[in-house]
């Protein structure tokens, strides 16, 4: 007697492979592209399965970071953009910005979180290779964070390669670059 498979099995079989085919195709047709922007959430996503190249650069901040969650070999890793330089703690700008008045290079230095650099950050920065001066003219001068007091009156400086001083910068149109946090 030769056994045949029942009609209730061929249909059982059946729907089997028709589910594991559609999670197999599934899986490798729904991509980025299908999913809503948004409509993922945390408890969607499996720990320790993200990394720094999932993350989009500077869309996370201080409140996205649990405390405690950072290690000082985190901390240690960063690094200044390829525009800036390591100076002293903080990124500086390679190339000046400008010619711009006083008030204007603040504006500028506050709209990227930064300031101007210091005395001792301009001392150091000179000395470090790939920095352009004021356009490729050391003889020009850069504003710096060094305010010279005359009497009551404070009036902003600004400094050429060499060292030279400008103690009253207020009226003048000169280069600046930015010092923003590590």
């Amino acid at each position: 007697m030769k056994l045949r498979p029942t009609p209730a099995l061929v249909v059982a079989v059946l729907a089997l492979v028709v589910a594991l085919g559609g999670t197999s195709y599934a899986a490798a047709k729904i991509g980025s592209a299908q999913i809503k922007n948004n409509s993922v959430k945390g408890k969607d996503v499996k720990d320790g399965s993200l990394t720094g190249k999932d993350v989009k650069d500077g869309s996370l901040t201080g409140a996205d970071v649990a405390d405690g969650s950072l290690s000082p070999a985190d901390l240690a890793a960063r690094t200044c953009a390829a525009s800036d330089v390591l100076v002293l703690g903080s990124c500086i700008d390679k190339a000046a910005t400008g010619p711009s008045s006083f008030a204007a290079a603040l504006t500028d230095c506050n709209a990227k979180g930064g300031r101007l650099m210091s005395w001792p950050e301009y001392r150091v920065l000179r000395d470090q290779a790939g920095i352009t001066w004021a356009n490729g003219n050391l003889s020009q001068y850069e504003f710096i964070d060094l305010q010279t007091v005359n009497g009551a009156i404070v009036y902003p400086s600004a400094v050429d390669f060499g060292g030279a001083l400008v103690g009253d910068a207020s009226a003048q149109i000169f280069w600046h670059r930015c010092v923003t946090p590590l």
